[in-house]
Order: structure tokens, then C-alpha cells, then sequence
């Protein structure tokens, strides 16, 4: 434990080396994401999205409970153009476990594309008005 922080072991999952953190509160979750190569030029942005309804994503076996989640997009610079870009490496989603005890989450890689339709199947369910 470092400064109120547990950290969970670090796993590979495709070219990317993942450690999530867990706090003693739920307020706040912090996530540590490298890249396997070297690369200072990489730019990580993070939002949150609501499901109203419980939902899947593709790649994964259970159904998640409708809430906010975190998604958080790592970009990485192009060289060698006359202005700045950037091309997405990874995003990842932030799920909580629940036998990992109170504000335990890890984080599972998704493409853009699974998001975008789970996202569009909660979208479109009936309402609970």
C-alpha cells in the first residue's frame, strides 16, 4: 500500500501493460496504462458515460449493470507531419469487481466500435419513464 493506495498486480493484455489502483474510497480511481515501447508523445483523455440500462460489450462474457463508467482513450503523436495529430492506441473501460471488495475496478480494452454499439443498443431500449 502506497500513500492509501492498493495496487493490483500488472498484467499484459494484447501489447499493453495494465496496473489498476484501487482506493480505500470509492471517490476516486486512479489507473496506471504503459505502452510497451518508449513513446513521450502519447496523450491520455478520460470520460465518463452513463448506461441506462444494463448492458454487453463484444469480447466480453458477462452482462454489466446500467450506471457511469470511465473510458479512458490513450493517443500517441504522429512525427513527421506539418501539424499535430494524434492516432488512438488503446481505450479502455473501467468495470468494477465485485468479489475484489468495495472500489476494486479493472480495466478491459474495447474498440471504439463496441463502445459506439453498446451505446446505440441503450440508446434505442424502451424507457422506464
Amino acid at each position: 500500500m502506497k500513500n492509501g493506495w492498493a495496487t493490483v498486480p500488472e498484467t499484459f493484455e494484447g501489447d499493453r501493460l495494465v496496473a489498476v489502483a484501487c482506493a480505500d474510497e470509492v471517490q476516486v480511481l486512479v489507473a496506471h496504462t504503459c505502452t510497451r515501447r518508449m513513446n513521450m508523445n502519447i496523450r491520455t483523455t478520460s470520460k465518463a458515460i452513463t448506461f441506462a440500462r444494463p448492458f454487453s460489450l463484444a469480447g466480453l462474457d458477462e452482462i454489466q449493470p446500467a450506471g457511469t463508467y470511465t473510458i479512458q482513450t490513450d493517443e500517441e503523436a504522429i512525427e513527421g507531419l506539418s501539424f499535430l495529430a494524434y492516432r488512438r492506441v488503446a481505450t479502455v473501460i473501467f468495470l468494477p469487481i465485485y468479489h475484489g471488495g468495495l472500489g476494486s475496478f479493472q480495466a478491459i480494452s474495447i474498440t471504439p466500435e463496441a463502445l459506439d454499439a453498446a451505446q446505440a443498443r441503450d440508446a434505442s431500449g424502451p424507457h422506464d419513464d
